[in-house]
């Protein structure tokens, strides 16, 4: 509470009033900043004075180290855990992270009871290494198996099926150290997607593939109306616009996209195209992910 009352005159101090856009923000991050020193140097010394009340001298660093780790450490990990478990479970993590702040209490309480000696204190390290081992091990599994099936939804494409370099005149892919995988954007914000991107003579094209493409209605959903164009032998071809402007990609005032059967599609934005986007769209085939792979000659790798 402290540290919020700080971070409260402090950005008041700053006088947001004054300034905007960035300006406001800068300021918004310095308080928070300064409300979180404010909160760390409080707990500190809260903990250095309670250690010194309660264990003898030689005995108070341990104790008092432990209660400061162990917190942001357990939360850093259940976060990162949290972040690739389903969402109707990682709520229980979520719930579970007030309980943190009991960590201190947990932890002199513990070594004033106790009074371990330096093998027990040696065995309860042991025991943390191991489920922090044993825990990141679980990350990773969890983590990647979550990759492999994102991955296995996308509808992965690339030109003619085999090459992800555009066949037209001055289209130049812009080759990534990944391809990203992220929650989905603008027309389609369920779901994930991922994207080529080509440098074209008249400006900047996305083929994006998309896990859901979403329902397509003539009256605003969102942002976006959508009607139906087309067809092409893969699926149905619509355009999705918007009044809105937009300064850049993902967003965008018109997608025009092929939808498969099973509700995921592939888009591009029309503002950067100087060949049709139909004709785009129709020299895209479905590939499997090895194949993919192969063409752009990066693994993939899923942010949310």
């Amino acid at each position: 509470m402290i540290g919020v009352g700080a971070g409260f005159v402090a950005w008041t101090l700053l006088d947001p009033d004054s300034s905007g856009g960035f300006e406001a923000l800068g300021d918004a991050i310095l308080a928070a900043g300064f409300g979180a020193l404010v909160a760390l140097v409080v707990t500190v010394i809260g903990l250095v004075a309670v250690g010194r009340r309660l264990f003898q001298p030689g005995h108070r660093v341990v104790p008092v180290l432990l209660a400061l780790v162990a917190p942001p450490a357990l939360l850093a990990l259940a976060a990162a855990i949290a972040g690739v478990l389903p969402q109707d479970v990682a709520w229980i993590l979520s719930a579970l992270t007030p309980a943190l702040l009991l960590v201190p209490s947990v932890v002199f309480t513990w070594w004033g009871s106790v009074g371990p000696t330096r093998t027990q204190l040696a065995r309860a390290a042991g025991a943390v290494a191991v489920v922090v081992v044993l825990g990141s091990l679980l990350l990773y599994v969890v983590s990647d198996a979550r990759e492999d099936q994102v991955a296995d939804d996308l509808p992965l494409v690339l030109f003619d099926g085999s090459s992800a370099e555009a066949p037209f005149a001055g289209w130049t892919r812009d080759p990534f150290t990944a391809t990203v995988i992220r929650p989905g954007s603008a027309f389609a914000p369920d779901g994930h997607e991922a994207y080529l991107k080509y440098g074209t003579p008249t400006g900047v094209v996305f083929v994006t593939m998309r896990t859901d493409v979403g329902e397509c209605s003539p009256t605003p959903v969102g942002e976006y109306t959508c009607q139906v164009v087309g067809s092409l032998p893969a699926g149905e071809l619509r355009s999705y616009r918007t009044d809105q402007t937009y300064p850049s990609y993902p967003d965008s005032p018109e997608f025009v996209v092929l939808v498969y059967d099973d509700g995921s599609g592939v888009s591009l934005n029309t503002e950067g195209t100087d060949i049709p986007a139909q004709d785009v769209l129709a020299r895209l085939e479905r590939v499997d992910r090895e194949a993919f792979e192969d063409a752009t000659g990066v693994g993939m790798d899923l942010r949310d």
